[in-house]
């Protein structure tokens, strides 16, 4: 019975600890805008952070993301993972070589 409510004030702070939560620390700007954008969501739903973003000219896709992709998937890219896998490869193999191995499975001194 009763203690379950949650008054329009906490909702809408709820709301803004959402976007900036205390436990992570945000700039000034942050916390700025977040109130505002809260109030908007509060209001009228996500649909307002739409137009916000049209509002400042942003575009909402995924065109970076299959832009990057593409990229990643090209064998230039492929060749240079493997090069840097196989450096790295080296490096380890040297490093186990000059120092012997400091850790693993059986190594008890």
């Amino acid at each position: 019975k009763g203690g379950y409510t949650q008054n329009s004030n906490e909702s809408l702070n709820s709301t803004v600890w959402a976007l900036a939560p205390k436990s992570v620390s945000s700039g000034k700007n942050v916390l700025d805008i977040a109130p505002n954008i809260s109030v908007c969501v509060y209001n009228d739903g996500f649909s307002s952070i739409m137009h916000i973003f049209h509002a400042l000219g942003m575009k909402i896709g995924d065109e970076q993301r299959i832009k990057h992709a593409e990229q990643s998937l090209s064998d230039a890219a492929k060749q240079a993972r493997i090069a840097l896998k196989a450096h790295r490869k080296e490096e380890l193999e040297q490093d186990v070589n000059s120092e012997g191995q400091l850790y693993g499975a059986c190594i008890a001194e």
